[in-house]
């Protein structure tokens, strides 16, 4: 029986971007249930649509930031022209200069990425304004992503309204426990379906903005995952199983070494 191996490189942005957008919606359902209720309802009930709605918001975010940083790390791997090298110094930061482009910080990536990929040379401003307010939004959703993540510690200011007794009003709706640009809550556990819109919208902009890019470079690519041969046709009476555990003895050198290197 003829056989042939193949390779195709999965594309983890798709499967991030399908996450966004589930948890986006399953955030507003569970918003609109919470709200449906007067507060006083779930001082005496279950707190479980409350936390959900936390997670699943919390979700939106770190899932939208992984797919811009998987979209921008593909399209750079597959349609880079140029290097760092061939960028002009003063457009470079220091940091930027000493490391290869993998190592560089995700809004650098996203910044410089169509300048490295158009076969005509512009400034990165001519795609991204670097102090437009939605991409300052988006590199603070980077920062709260990061902060979320790394489990960073951020102290809370609180209002305390003094009563009778053992009563007590507490109010943290505080201009500086705000994240300055979003307006997210820096306290992560007050992460909730307002924030996580803020987050989707953003973050559906900069997706927008690169897809646009490659679609101008090849408008298939998003779509398809093509699979390239990478072996002869072997024929032979072995099994499936001694092919795939043999693999190495069939495909050719050039796609072997591609393919460990990426391990």
């Amino acid at each position: 029986m003829p056989w042939q191996f193949g390779k195709y490189n999965r594309r983890t942005f798709q499967y991030s971007f399908q996450a966004m957008e589930h948890f986006i919606k399953e955030s507003r359902q569970l918003y609109d249930q919470i709200h449906s209720r007067a507060p006083e309802y779930w001082l005496t009930h279950s707190q479980g649509p409350i936390i959900k709605e936390k997670f699943v918001s919390q979700s939106v975010l770190i899932f939208g930031v992984a797919g811009i940083e998987a979209l921008a790390n593909c399209v750079l791997k597959e349609f880079s022209l140029r290097d760092k090298n061939s960028l002009p110094e003063s457009m470079l930061s220091k940091n930027q200069r000493n490391n290869e482009i993998e190592f560089w910080r995700l809004i650098d990536k996203v910044y410089f990425l169509p300048t490295l990929c158009n076969k005509d040379f512009s400034p990165p401003a001519v795609y991204f304004k670097r102090d437009s307010t939605i991409f300052q939004k988006f590199a603070e959703l980077i920062k709260i992503r990061n902060s979320m993540m790394h489990g960073r510690l951020s102290a809370s200011i609180l209002l305390i309204e003094l009563k009778p007794g053992l009563v007590k009003e507490i109010d943290d709706d505080i201009e500086i426990n705000n994240w300055p640009i979003t307006g997210i809550k820096k306290d992560p556990s007050s992460f909730n379906y307002s924030s996580a819109q803020i987050a989707f919208d953003t973050i559906s902009w900069v997706k927008g903005t690169i897809v646009k890019l490659v679609d101008a470079i090849d408008n298939n690519y998003l779509e398809s995952e093509q699979i390239t041969l990478i072996s002869d046709i072997v024929e032979t009476d072995a099994d499936k199983a001694y092919l795939k555990s043999n693999f190495r003895d069939f495909i050719k050198p050039k796609y072997l070494k591609d393919i460990e290197n990426d391990e």
